[in-house]
């Protein structure tokens, strides 16, 4: 992997679209997925973790406790 690649990624990392191909590598890829999270408002990183914790058998009482969002909108996802 030649170094520039890491360092055009870091630099750039805020006007990309898409991955490009050049950076299609694991290691790449883990970034990415950190970036897209980290874009997120507050709102939607409770309903991702919430999607996750009812698709793992949480209750939904649970899930509401520690993503504050109603019983109604937990059975909606």
């Amino acid at each position: 992997m030649p170094p520039w690649n890491g360092m055009y990624l870091l630099k750039n990392l805020h006007r990309l679209q898409e991955i490009p191909v050049r950076l299609q590598e694991k290691i790449f890829n883990k970034v990415f997925e950190q970036a897209e999270i980290a874009k997120l408002t507050k709102e939607e990183k409770s309903v991702a973790i919430a999607r996750e914790m009812k698709k793992d058998g949480h209750p939904i009482e649970m899930i509401s406790r520690y993503t504050s969002l109603t019983k109604e909108q937990i059975e909606k996802l």
